[in-house]
């Protein structure tokens, strides 16, 4: 036309969608509406983990995108070691990586929490960054699985032991045995065990995940309490296949703990698995509490002693 009609005001303002919303989770939200992709995003969340941090995002990367489309998310919690250098590495060199951390340690429950929040694949899986994926076809089996029974809420595979100090690797007995399909009544068959035992195995539905309630996140976010709430919205899957390394070192948040201390972690995370949890299950729930901190006064009276 030869004339001005419009005046386009291009500033750097934070409240504007190309300043608030970054690119991936646009094109992500594209794809979903047009192609009909499935997106799948991969959390992995850190603190000085500068030892391990690559392999666990290498294993991320390894993966085979059959069915689906690939976003990582990477959140560090204000390490104070090498780990965010590497971070900001990988984000720069792939445009499907986003790098979420964080200058100050929010702790693991809220990092967990911002990470559900900002995922926009149909699915979000959990690695932690200590440990890593050995099947490149680890997120394509579980979205298979959660495609296939969408009255699961989330899938979780068996897992491989490292310990560190000998760098030998180790099964996991309590995966042992376990059903395709398990409810809190698989949980409460061995009430001092956790069958899950690690994140980094876990695939959650993304809108059950983003809803996960605040008590959840009261205390340390952790496998039993989680599993108590999520089998109220579906049945938790589980495939029968060593798919995750979970390293044991001394720095790891279970690890790393004395017995009081595990203890007294096992009865925060039972305490708010009764808050959440089915009514069926309260009154065993209530009997595990009772037990541990039998335990725990055994314990403290053996130390006194």
């Amino acid at each position: 036309i030869g004339q001005m009609l419009l005046i386009y005001n291009d500033n750097d303002s934070p409240d504007r969608i190309t300043k608030s919303v970054d690119y991936i989770s646009n094109l992500n939200h594209l794809r979903s509406k047009r192609r009909k992709d499935i997106i799948v995003t991969t959390v992995i969340t850190s603190y000085n983990h500068e030892k391990y941090i690559e392999k666990a995002i290498e294993s991320a990367i390894w993966q085979k995108e059959n069915g689906f489309t690939h976003e990582i998310l990477l959140s560090d919690d204000g390490s104070t070691d090498g780990t965010r250098d590497i971070i900001k590495r990988y984000a720069r060199k792939y445009p499907f990586i986003r790098d979420i951390s964080s200058d100050e340690n929010m702790g693991i429950s809220a990092n967990l929490r911002k990470c559900f929040s900002a995922a926009s694949g149909k699915y979000v899986a959990i690695l932690e960054g200590d440990d890593y994926w050995v099947w490149d076809s680890k997120i394509s089996r579980q979205v298979a699985f959660l495609e296939a029974n969408p009255n699961c809420s989330m899938v979780f595979s068996r897992i491989k032991l490292l310990h560190q100090k000998t760098g030998k690797f180790s099964s996991f007995p309590r995966q042992e045995h376990l059903p395709t399909k398990l409810t809190g009544e698989d949980f409460l068959k061995d009430p001092y065990q956790n069958p899950i035992a690690n994140f980094s195995c876990c695939m959650f539905v993304t809108a059950i995940a983003k809803h996960f309630p605040k008590v959840l996140y009261s205390v340390r976010f952790n496998e039993i309490s989680c599993a108590f709430y999520i089998e109220r919205k579906g049945a938790i899957g589980f495939l029968p296949i060593p798919m995750t390394v979970y390293r044991l070192h001394d720095h790891g948040v279970w690890s790393s703990g004395d017995k009081e201390k595990n203890l007294r972690s096992a009865i925060k995370c039972r305490e708010v698995a009764l808050k959440v949890c089915a009514p069926r299950y309260r009154e065993r729930i209530r009997g595990i509490i009772g037990g541990l901190e039998a335990q725990l006064r055994a314990l403290q009276g053996t130390e006194e002693k």
